[in-house]
């Protein structure tokens, strides 16, 4: 952090917001103007050594860096794009630090990649299994009979695997 670092703004004082909120008022040694649309957190921050903003725009343009804790990736930018929201009173060199709750598409993109990433593992498993298998191309080091069966239903437990958690992606 910088000399000129001096006040911290806090928008969104709800759940997770207002915790966040009391320990910075209470052990950053910064001022802290804070903004909700509900007056009680607001109060009671005010209480333990906040300063209450007027409006979003006022906590954004007297804050060297602005936390947002809002309830929704939709609420962000709703502020963000409004006439007199973040966007129109943010300056340069200002820092905002987003600590809302991430939407459901967000969450359903992680799940698909890791859904497609899983489908790798058997396009490795097969041709090693197969492989492994023949003498002609392994001589001595091939698998046992044992070995190739219990791999070949590993494997087969790994794409049946694959299939239910891509049907329960789509269809479930």
């Amino acid at each position: 952090m910088t000399k000129d670092f001096r006040q911290i703004g806090f928008i969104g004082l709800g759940v997770m917001g207002e915790p966040v909120c009391r320990n910075l008022t209470t052990k950053s040694g910064r001022r802290v103007k804070v903004y909700d649309l509900d007056p009680a957190p607001v109060d009671r921050l005010t209480r333990l050594g906040a300063e209450a903003g007027g409006s979003m725009r006022d906590v954004v343009e007297g804050s060297d860096i602005v936390f947002l804790c809002l309830p929704s990736g939709e609420a962000v930018q709703k502020l963000a794009e409004a006439p007199d929201g973040l966007l129109a009173a943010i300056r340069r060199g200002q820092v905002v630090v987003d600590l809302s709750t991430s939407g459901v598409d967000t969450t359903r993109a992680l799940v698909l990649s890791q859904v497609v990433l899983s489908f790798g593992i058997p396009f490795a498993l097969v041709p090693l299994v197969i492989f492994t298998s023949r003498r002609d191309l392994m001589g001595d080091l091939v698998n046992r009979k044992l070995t190739t069966v219990v791999a070949t239903i590993i494997t087969g437990l790994i794409i049946s695997l694959n299939i239910f958690l891509l049907y329960q992606t789509f269809f479930g």
